[in-house]
């Protein structure tokens, strides 16, 4: 499986949005990097990303970022597998 691998919190946040899947993601030295299974398209989410030609609805980005920072915060250092359906196993994980 190819992965996509970047520290960037708020493409992740994106990415997750957009329904890429978070495989894992490792914190060392107080910076996370987070990792996706690449799929052929995701370098053009990517770059839409970056020209900020992005659309994404907000509330669901909101929850992604919510998702992602309860992550960070909860686990100093961590992988983790995550099914299709990110957001909710994000927030049910959250809530044990």
């Amino acid at each position: 499986m190819q992965t996509y691998s970047n520290e960037d919190f708020y493409l992740s946040a994106y990415l997750l949005t957009k329904n890429y899947k978070l495989i894992e993601h490792t914190r060392t030295k107080g910076l996370t990097t987070f990792t996706f299974e690449s799929t052929n398209d995701i370098q053009n989410a990517v770059a839409e990303y970056y020209t900020m030609n992005a659309k994404v609805e907000p509330m669901k980005y909101g929850n992604s970022i919510r998702s992602l920072k309860s992550i960070i915060h909860s686990y100093s250092t961590s992988t983790s597998n995550r099914g299709n359906n990110n957001e909710h196993q994000l927030h049910t994980e959250r809530r044990r």
